[in-house]
């Protein structure tokens, strides 16, 4: 498979259900951003993503990237943190909140919002209320990215991501991690095969030794 790595420029297009996605992806030194397309749960514009896939060509829109898996990573620098919250992305912030809580955080700013959301009081204009807000929203958008990359990393479709959000929303990655044979019994396609595939996968570290 081949490898691309770019920074999300634009959502086109993303089905709700089953995540299939039309994007456009900003490769360096690519001077025009590339179309990808594929089942890319959880992505947002401002983030770098590591795609392994293929090249197809439309017979309507041309050459397109056809992504397999996938990879996220956050922005790093302080103005692509400062682009990345000042998005709307993250429901309870606003551009100019995005701002603020930048300019006190600096680089650790998601990492503040991911580990440490107490923090975020010290912000003017952030009070318990929004906080909760803001740590509610940022959960479950990156909850949709981290059950995504558990089914690549057990190597299970991509295409069981919408319909497990959908069942199980928040719990779904508990849920996978703990009791995957409730998945083989509540969801369509989701075989008691796999379910073992994942149980073993992630038993396996506690009988080394």
């Amino acid at each position: 498979m081949i490898t691309v790595k770019g920074v999300l420029s634009r959502l086109t297009f993303q089905n709700p259900d089953n995540h299939y996605t039309v994007c456009k992806i900003q490769v360096p030194k690519i001077h025009e951003p590339i179309t990808v397309v594929g089942h890319l749960a959880g992505v947002a514009q401002g983030e770098t993503l590591t795609l392994e896939g293929k090249w197809i060509s439309h017979p309507k829109y041309g050459d397109q990237f056809e992504a397999a898996t996938y990879e996220v990573t956050l922005p790093a620098t302080i103005s692509g943190i400062r682009k990345y919250l000042g998005s709307g992305l993250i429901q309870g912030i606003s551009k100019a909140l995005a701002n603020r809580i930048v300019d006190t955080f600096k680089e650790n700013t998601l990492e503040i919002i991911e580990n440490e959301p107490d923090k975020l009081q010290t912000i003017h204009g952030i009070g318990k209320a929004k906080q909760n807000l803001i740590e509610k929203a940022w959960n479950k958008h990156h909850a949709v990215r981290r059950v995504m990359q558990f089914l690549q990393d057990n190597q299970v479709g991509a295409l069981h991501a919408g319909p497990i959000l959908k069942t199980y929303g928040s719990d779904a990655l508990n849920i996978l991690k703990t009791d995957p044979y409730l998945l083989a019994k509540d969801i369509q396609g989701f075989g008691f095969q796999t379910a073992d595939t994942i149980l073993a996968r992630n038993l396996a570290p506690f009988f080394i030794g």
